[in-house]
């Protein structure tokens, strides 16, 4: 019996003993951290919001009366803008261009009478009138047209979306666009 209540003892002081040196050392630990961080709080790296936005869906144009849908950049009026040119095979009554942002739906920001063929240009600025219509700067959006063809089809036939970024490192707005004056002499 005394050899139990000896060994138990012993136990006891054991673990007594090593609760006290992991506080030791935890204290000893939580000092040498202490002393590894910077005296000077570190300048916070802003990096631009990502706009995510869903992949482009590439298969609208499969087994439609769309030929081609192409969007590119471009310059109006030295302005950064992008070209949008279109074929078809069958004149659609009414032709609509839409555009989404992250997290919306489509929005239609644009219409004309049909056409076979034709380019139309948009500007990407904040409050300018180049081309039929403007997209503004700094965001992402997924790009389609939409082709009426209700008389006599009762459809509309959408085109591929086209990924339109508009922001600072974009193929777009690294386009050079020069405002030129045009001076006219002897006449």
């Amino acid at each position: 019996m005394r050899k139990i209540i000896l060994v138990m003892a012993i136990l006891i002081v054991l673990l007594i003993g090593c609760e006290t040196i992991d506080k030791v050392l935890g204290k000893e630990k939580k000092q040498e951290f202490a002393e590894e961080e910077p005296e000077e709080p570190l300048e916070e790296v802003k990096e631009e919001p990502e706009l995510v936005l869903p992949e482009p869906v590439l298969s609208n144009e499969n087994n439609t009366r769309i030929e081609e849908v192409k969007v590119e950049p471009a310059c109006v009026s030295g302005e950064h803008a992008a070209e949008v040119y279109w074929k078809i095979r069958t004149v659609p009554n009414m032709i609509i261009f839409q555009v989404r942002e992250t997290g919306q739906d489509y929005k239609t920001i644009y219409k004309q009478h049909g056409v076979y063929e034709k380019r139309i240009y948009f500007s990407v600025c904040d409050s300018c009138q180049e081309g039929e219509f403007s997209l503004l700067p700094d965001k992402r959006y997924l790009f389609r047209v939409g082709f009426n063809f209700t008389q006599p089809y009762k459809i509309v036939e959408y085109s591929n979306e086209h990924l339109i970024d508009t922001s600072n490192s974009s193929e777009i707005m690294k386009k050079e666009c020069r405002k030129e004056k045009i001076i006219l002499t002897g006449w």
